[in-house]
Parts: structure tokens; C-alpha cells; sequence
């Protein structure tokens, strides 16, 4: 296959609808952010923050292992720091707490490794049952959430 052949192939496996994609970007997320239907803009926003800052951490070790660079913790930090702030907003948008992502986390982790990491499991994974006990919207009853993703008392309002 030479170059023009493969854009051409490419091309007929893109998806060229892009009023249909506006819409679904106009529209966002039916299932719904809890703050309207701006969620999806959100959404794009931080997924794409965390990809950005997910290469910024990459490309730190790359220069390490490849030209010598030494491992700058002050860049780990702001980086890390970066991706959370992005899932933040994810979070807010889907009014889901840190809280209930790490304990979900670790939850799946332990339904794959029961006893400490091996290969194997890592191989073969159950994931209908390592996601099970995740729910689509933990938060979705409305309780409020403040801008740190913690569940907001209303009791005396």
C-alpha cells in the first residue's frame, strides 16, 4: 500500500457526519451532567487536559531514559497535580466525589488481584464483575456537591 492509497482508505473509515457530531456536541451528555447540557464541553475539555498533562508526564521520563535528563519531582507534582485537577471537573460535572473514585478503584483492583498482582489475573480479567459495584451515577438522587466533589448537608437549609 503506498501513501495516497492509505489516506484514501482512511478517509472512507472516518466519520464525516459532522452535523450529526455537532449535535451530539450541542446537545451533550442525555444521561446527563448534573449542571445542564454544557456537561460534554466539560467532558472534552478535561479528557483532553488529562491526555496533555498525562504526555507532559511522559515526556519527562522519555528525556530521562533516552537523553539523560534527571527525574524532575517538581514537574511529577505539577503535572499530577494538573490531571486531577482536570478529573475535578469530570467529577463535578457527574457529581461524583475523589472519595467515590478511589474506593471504586481500589474495590475493581481487588476484585482483580484478590491477593496481590499477578500476571495471570492481570491476563484474565473478569471485568462484568470488576465493575460491578460501580454505578452509573452514585450521586444521582441530586444530593449537591461542592466544589471539591463532597457531598453537601442540605438538613438545615
Amino acid at each position: 500500500m503506498n501513501p495516497t492509497d492509505y489516506i484514501a482508505a482512511a478517509g472512507r473509515t472516518n466519520n464525516m457526519d459532522y452535523d450529526v457530531i455537532a449535535q451530539r456536541i450541542a446537545v451533550g451528555d442525555p444521561a446527563g451532567g448534573v449542571y445542564g447540557d454544557d456537561t460534554i464541553i466539560d467532558l472534552i475539555h478535561a479528557s483532553l487536559g488529562v491526555v496533555t498533562e498525562s504526555a507532559e508526564l511522559a515526556d519527562m521520563l522519555k528525556k530521562h531514559i533516552f537523553y539523560g535528563k534527571p527525574i524532575d519531582i517538581v514537574n511529577i507534582k505539577e503535572e499530577c497535580g494538573d490531571i486531577l485537577w482536570y478529573i475535578a471537573i469530570i467529577c463535578r460535572r457527574y457529581n461524583v466525589s475523589f472519595e467515590q473514585l478511589m474506593t471504586d478503584n481500589i474495590t475493581k483492583l481487588q476484585k482483580r488481584f484478590p491477593n496481590r498482582f499477578t500476571e495471570h489475573d492481570a491476563n484474565n480479567r473478569d471485568t462484568v464483575n470488576e465493575l460491578s459495584h460501580i454505578k452509573p451515577y452514585p450521586n444521582s438522587s441530586g444530593t449537591p456537591m461542592d466544589d471539591r466533589g463532597h457531598a453537601v448537608s442540605t438538613d438545615n437549609v
